[in-house]
């Protein structure tokens, strides 16, 4: 694929192709959160999380298969891909925590800061951003913040489970693009079985009869899961996960639509000013061009 640089933007061709599954991976991500709020009214959690992640084992064996179990089962840099699992496994876990105790609105405020931790991490691997990915990322944080009303309350404890979810999730996109050799397939089967333990601990609460088409529907949010994990997971093997993390903003955009269309919820002024900002920051993205890096500091000779 081309990684020549796409005109009138700082970013290859490459990149923008990553900015795009970003944005396609969030549209399912907020379809399949809709959908779980739907379902939650009558299962738990681990009883979704349960059939989901058994659905979406099933729904990729025929992928496995094609490719190869040994294959699949096998992948390079067993520590940081063993580490990846634990990070996405853990920020599902702190996420439905989160909001037993939290609005779901106040608890997406504290995750819009994975583009921060994002940043951050990527500091710390080495990398440089430029002013211009600097301010998209502090505008859209600020849009979400008018836009959701975080109100009182904002250091309640629990607050501090959504924020370490919110870094779980960026750490789980920072170790992905270093594993950007392995297969998405293998990372998504992976994902789907560390998912599949946690919740076997916690199922058995709130557990409930289902019967075919509620199993159907919640299988259903399995597969949209897992296919907006591989477009996330491919996003940031394409680029930079400083550079697509900031589309995780439109989040905020999609809730605000779906919210309308299948809850009834009519948003405020605020809630459209933020959606605003945040809709600025993204527009904003594929012309943030890149920082130089880091000039390498050549050794003196030995006087």
């Amino acid at each position: 694929m081309s990684s020549t640089p796409a005109a009138s933007t700082g970013l290859t061709k490459t990149e923008l192709l990553g900015i795009l599954l970003s944005a396609v991976g969030y549209l399912a991500f907020s379809l399949n959160d809709a959908f779980a709020k739907w379902l939650l009214q009558d299962y738990g959690v681990g009883q979704l999380l349960v059939i989901r992640s058994i659905a979406a084992l099933l729904f990729m064996s025929p992928l496995i298969y094609r490719r190869g179990i040994k294959r699949t089962l096998i992948v390079e840099n067993p520590k940081l891909n063993a580490l990846r699992v634990f990070c996405c496994t853990m920020e599902v876990l702190l996420f439905y925590v989160a909001v037993l105790f939290l609005t779901l609105a106040k608890t997406l405020t504290f995750y819009m800061a994975a583009p921060i931790f994002a940043a951050l991490l990527s500091i710390a691997a080495g990398h440089r951003l430029s002013m211009m990915q600097w301010a998209i990322i502090i505008i859209g944080f600020i849009g979400v913040v008018i836009a959701l009303e975080p109100g009182g309350g904002v250091f309640d404890p629990a607050c501090l489970i959504a924020l370490a979810g919110s870094f779980m999730l960026a750490a789980m996109l920072h170790i992905t693009h270093h594993l950007k050799h392995v297969p998405d397939l293998s990372l998504i089967f992976w994902q789907n079985v560390g998912a599949l333990v946690m919740a076997s601990f916690i199922a058995p609460i709130g557990w409930g009869s289902v019967d075919t088409v509620s199993f159907m529907q919640i299988a259903l949010l399995g597969i949209i899961a897992m296919c907006a994990h591989m477009m996330l997971n491919r996003s940031v093997k394409l680029a930079q996960p400083h550079i697509v993390a900031p589309i995780q903003y439109t989040l905020i955009l999609y809730a605000i639509l779906f919210g309308y269309l299948f809850f009834n919820d009519v948003p405020t002024k605020s809630t459209l000013v933020g959606a605003a900002l945040i809709l600025g920051a993204s527009a904003m993205l594929p012309w943030a061009k890149k920082a130089a890096p880091k000039p390498a500091v050549s050794p003196q000779p030995a006087e």
